[in-house]
């Protein structure tokens, strides 16, 4: 709706991840802007908003595809951001944008948990992202093939050949998220599903403050080590969780629609460590 120059947006969905504090009062600027969405960064931390129909982020909103292309007209990076009380200001050169986010749905965005899930259905969903053929869709070539053997070989568990991964995979790639990082998140993530990820948190936690990679991939790995990810993998993850092989081929295909190799390299990712249990 528009009025005065003042376009509103009082409708959308939000990530649990996004604390009350972080949203209750703060200035900040637009950080970036894309083809379909655009982040805010609001008291150091990155907030990202996209259209709902392609699932919200783990630190993001979702509002619909009418909003954001209006929204993506007038926007520019730089501009001022202000939250006060739940309501979000952004002063364009041309428009006002409010935001009122308490009127937002949330989204429960942590990390379902799938080492109670049947044995059987586990492997039938290991064999499929198998008969996927990643390696070829993915944006990065791992020269190193010893990398991940060892790993693999040490169960997950060796401190020395979790930071060789770690340090080589961390920033790898182009991108927003750099392939490296999305193979990392989803073998991180799929280790916290299965409830053994405690000895990565501490040695992924040290590999990423002494390795460079980008603002985005940094806020996914914050929310990540929180155990929160994007809609899109909690949706796989309950199906998972549920055994529920109606909708096992909808959320994979709907992973691999997310952005230009994202989707299979985190999908890799999720399929090395779910293929070694």
């Amino acid at each position: 709706m528009i009025t005065n120059h003042i376009f509103s947006v009082d409708h959308g969905i939000k990530s649990t991840f996004l604390s009350h504090d972080l949203l209750n009062t703060g200035m900040g600027e637009i950080h970036s802007i894309f083809k379909s969405s655009f982040n805010i960064i609001l008291q150091g931390k990155l907030i990202h908003f996209g259209k709902i129909e392609l699932g919200i982020s783990a630190f993001g909103f979702g509002i619909s595809e009418t909003d954001m292309e209006t929204i993506l007209a007038f926007l520019q990076i730089g501009n001022k951001v202000v939250v006060h009380k739940e309501k979000m200001m952004i002063y364009s050169q041309y428009r006002i944008l409010k935001v009122t986010i308490q009127n937002f749905t949330e989204f429960n965005c942590r990390i379902p948990l799938i080492k109670t899930a049947e044995p059987f259905f586990l492997k039938k969903v290991s064999t499929k992202l198998e008969e996927l053929d990643i390696e070829n869709k993915m944006g990065l070539n791992i020269a190193d093939e010893h990398i991940l053997s060892d790993v693999i070989r040490d169960e997950f568990k060796n401190t020395a050949t979790n930071k060789r991964l770690f340090d080589y995979l961390v920033g790898r790639g182009k991108g927003l998220t750099p392939s490296g990082d999305d193979i990392l998140m989803g073998m991180y993530m799929m280790l916290y599903s299965l409830e053994d990820s405690l000895q990565w948190y501490y040695s992924l936690k040290e590999s990423l403050a002494r390795n460079n990679t980008t603002d985005v991939s940094q806020a996914y790995y914050q929310a990540l080590l929180s155990g929160y990810t994007s809609s899109r993998f909690v949706e796989f993850m309950t199906v998972v969780q549920e055994g529920n092989e109606k909708q096992l081929d909808r959320v994979i295909k709907d992973i691999t629609e997310y952005g230009h190799t994202s989707g299979w390299d985190t999908l890799y990712g999720l399929s090395i460590v779910l293929r070694s249990y």
